[in-house]
C-alpha cells in the first residue's frame, strides 16, 4: 500500500518505511515560519515555561519542608515586637546593601540570570540573613534555596515583560531582585511562624508603633 507524504513522495505503509520521512521534512516543519513563532515569541514561551517550572519547584520545596523539616512555633522568640521589627529592618538593610554591591546589569545579547546576580553567592548570603532571624541552620538553608528560585523567576519575568531592555539598566535589575527577596522572605517566615514575639494588647500602642516605624522608614 502506497501512501503520500507531505512532500508528495510515496512510501510503504505496511512496511512502515520511516526512511521516506527525511531530515529535510523535519527541518522544514520546524522552521519558525511553519510554527508561527518569531524568535522573541519563542523566548517568551520558554521564559513562561521556566517560570511555571520554578513555581512547581517552590511548591515541592515547601512540601518537603513541611514534611521533613517541620518548624516548631517560635523557632526564635524575640522579647518584644520592637526588637523583632528592628531586627527585621536591619536584615532588610543588609539585603539591600548586598544587592547594591553585587547585582548589576548586562547587555541583552549576554543576558542570563547569573550575569546580573550570582545566585550561588546570593544563596550563601541569604543563609546568613535568615539564620540571624530564626536561629535554625536547617531552616535557613531551605529558605535561602527558595529565595534563589524566587529571584530567578522574577528576573526571567522582568526580562520577558520588558523584552530584554530591562537587564541593561542596573537600577531596575536591583529593584526587581530586592523586591522579590524582601517581599518573599519575611512573608514566608511569618507564614510558618518561624519567629514570634509577645502579643501587644493595647491597640493604640500598636498603631503608634507602626506609625513611628513608617515615619522612620520615610526619613531614610
Amino acid at each position: 500500500m502506497k501512501c503520500v507524504g507531505a512532500g508528495g513522495e510515496g512510501y510503504d505503509c505496511n512496511k512502515r518505511n520511516v526512511a521516506a520521512v527525511t531530515t529535510d521534512h523535519i527541518r522544514t516543519a520546524m522552521q519558525p515560519a511553519a510554527l508561527g513563532l518569531t524568535c522573541r515569541e519563542a523566548l517568551m514561551v520558554f521564559s513562561q515555561n521556566e517560570t511555571l517550572a520554578l513555581q512547581r519547584r517552590v511548591a515541592e520545596l515547601e512540601a518537603r519542608l513541611a514534611r521533613w523539616e517541620p518548624v516548631a512555633r517560635g523557632v526564635h522568640s524575640f522579647p518584644d515586637m520592637k526588637t523583632y521589627f528592628d531586627e527585621r529592618d536591619r536584615a532588610s538593610d543588609y539585603i539591600k546593601a548586598w544587592i547594591d554591591a553585587n547585582v548589576k546589569g548586562c547587555p541583552v545579547s549576554l543576558y542570563f540570570v547569573h550575569k546580573v546576580c550570582d545566585l550561588y553567592e546570593l544563596e550563601t548570603f541569604m543563609k546568613c540573613v535568615v539564620l540571624r532571624l530564626v536561629g535554625s541552620e536547617a531552616l535557613c538553608k531551605t529558605v535561602a534555596a527558595l529565595c534563589v528560585n524566587v529571584v530567578y523567576a522574577a528576573c526571567e519575568a522582568a526580562f520577558s515583560v520588558a523584552r530584554g531592555e530591562w537587564c541593561t539598566n542596573p537600577a531596575r535589575v536591583r529593584a526587581v531582585v530586592y523586591a522579590a527577596i524582601d517581599e518573599f522572605v519575611f512573608d514566608y517566615l511569618d507564614s510558618i511562624e518561624a519567629t514570634t514575639y509577645p502579643p501587644v494588647d493595647d491597640v493604640n500602642e500598636l498603631m503608634q508603633f507602626f506609625e513611628d516605624r513608617e515615619e522612620r522608614q520615610n526619613e531614610t
